[in-house]
């Protein structure tokens, strides 16, 4: 997991695959420019146990955050000791294969509503692949 802020991204090159061309169409709005598959999200952040699992397999997810605020759960093999990454407008989210998280949780007592583009990138294969 990489948690920082999204003008620092194409510091990450080496383990964030297309890291500067995402940044770029980030802060210019056009997601055919990132060179990767971007799923735009207008939603609402619910309860933590209201939140579903997802654990990428082959692939970086690249969390980037427009608006709001979210609470992120990321844990590796064991779901119980999970952290809490509290992201916000300007920040992005990596996740590696072997990590799942729990996304758009609240971060208060009440929902609120999120913007942000969701990647997902070829996994390094110092990360996917690792040699033996």
């Amino acid at each position: 997991m990489i948690h920082d802020q999204i003008d620092r991204l194409s510091l990450y090159t080496s383990l964030i695959p297309y890291a500067s061309h995402i940044a770029q169409a980030f802060s210019e709005g056009d997601k055919a420019e990132a060179l990767c598959e971007v799923k735009e999200i207008w939603g609402v952040t619910r309860p933590e146990a209201e939140l579903k699992r997802e654990t990428p397999e082959e692939a970086v997810e690249l969390i980037l955050l427009r608006s709001g605020e979210e609470a992120v759960y990321v844990s590796g093999e064991d779901a119980a000791k999970a952290s809490r990454v509290h992201l916000l407008p300007g920040q992005f989210l990596a996740i590696y294969p072997g990590e799942s998280y729990l996304m758009q949780g609240m971060t208060g007592d009440e929902p609120g509503p999120v913007e942000k583009w969701l990647c997902r990138l070829p996994c390094p294969p110092a990360f996917c692949h690792p040699q033996d």
